[in-house]
Order: structure tokens, then C-alpha cells, then sequence
């Protein structure tokens, strides 16, 4: 099977009307999104990697990510605001190495997600999830690196394929683990 960058896979004609609609409609879009970009500032303007309160300091850095990270049922900043309240030093080396540009993104990525479910069970056992997904790793690194990084949710990224596809196999097409999306979606 040919490579999701194929131009065998993807219709380049409905990228480019997608491209064309988005553009035309960029007012609107910007007015919806701009929360966003907001977060992004508010987390540059505040995010010191050495503060010597790292907890402040992080919670300072996302406290423009309402609609970002805490949402319905979907409350990453309030499960990583209970981590910092028993184990700050933790949270602060698994940002650390989720952070380091030096190594690779999957391990980046595993290391975190993991890290983070073990300092859940170790802290909330009583609660199923930490919500420290690839979702909110991706909101972190685009919070971080706005340029190199982008907003992830997976059911968006999955009907990309659909969407643009040229060739009834790409329907079809599956990332597993989810790493692989993840990896996928920062070359598009």
C-alpha cells in the first residue's frame, strides 16, 4: 500500500478546495479559533522550564487552555494540577523529557503518557484515567513549540484520510499504535 503522503493517495483537488473554502472563510474560523492562539501566548509568556515553583509556574502557563484542556469529560489540567499536589518533582521531569526536542517523538510521547499513568495509580488509584493522552501531549508540545507542533484529536485526524482520499483503500488505513497517527500527523 502506498505511503498516506502518496500522491496516489490523497485527491489533491479536494485539498485544494479545502484549502480554497478555508481561506475564504478564514474570518470566521479565526474568530472561533483565536482561544487558541491566546493559549499559546499565555503559555510562552509564562512557561520557565527552571522556575524555581514549577507548580505556579505551570499553572500559570495553562491558564488560558480552558477550552483546550478541560472540557466535558475530558479534564487533563485538573488531573496534572492533583499530580503537582503530591508529586510536583514527577510532574516536572516528565514535562521535562516530554519537552526534550533532542529525543525522538515516539519515546517523548511513551515516556510521558506512561510516566503519567503511574504517578495516577500511584496518587488516585480510585479514578479510571488520568486523561494525559496523546491529546494532551499534543496541546502541551503545541503550547511549547507552536511552530513545529499542531492540535491533535484523534477523530479529526482519522476522517483525514477519508476526506482526502484518492483511492478507496485509504479508507482503510490504520494507525497502531496510536503513536504512528501521532507521528503521521506532525509530517503532514
Amino acid at each position: 500500500m502506498p505511503h498516506l503522503n502518496s500522491p496516489k493517495m490523497i485527491n489533491f483537488a479536494i485539498l485544494d478546495n479545502i484549502i480554497q473554502k478555508y481561506k475564504a472563510n478564514f474570518s470566521a474560523i479565526s474568530n472561533a479559533e483565536i482561544y487558541k492562539w491566546a493559549a499559546v501566548k499565555c503559555f510562552q509568556d509564562n512557561f520557565n522550564p527552571k522556575a524555581p515553583d514549577f507548580k505556579d509556574m505551570l499553572l500559570n502557563s495553562l491558564s488560558g487552555t480552558r477550552w483546550l484542556m478541560d472540557t466535558q469529560q475530558y479534564f487533563p489540567k485538573r488531573m496534572i494540577t492533583e499530580y503537582m499536589n503530591r508529586d510536583v518533582a514527577a510532574v516536572r521531569t516528565l514535562f521535562h523529557s516530554l519537552f526534550n526536542e533532542q529525543e525522538p517523538l515516539v519515546d517523548r510521547l511513551a515516556e510521558f503518557c506512561e510516566g503519567m499513568r503511574a504517578l495516577h495509580s500511584l496518587c488516585i488509584p480510585d479514578r479510571k484515567q488520568s486523561f494525559q493522552d496523546t491529546r494532551a501531549c499534543m496541546v502541551y508540545l503545541s503550547l511549547r513549540y507552536p511552530e513545529k507542533y499542531f492540535l491533535y484529536k484523534y477523530e479529526m485526524f482519522r476522517g483525514l484520510p477519508r476526506g482526502l482520499a484518492s483511492r478507496r483503500t485509504l479508507v482503510n488505513v490504520m494507525c497502531t499504535p496510536m503513536w504512528k497517527c501521532i507521528l503521521v500527523y506532525v509530517k503532514l
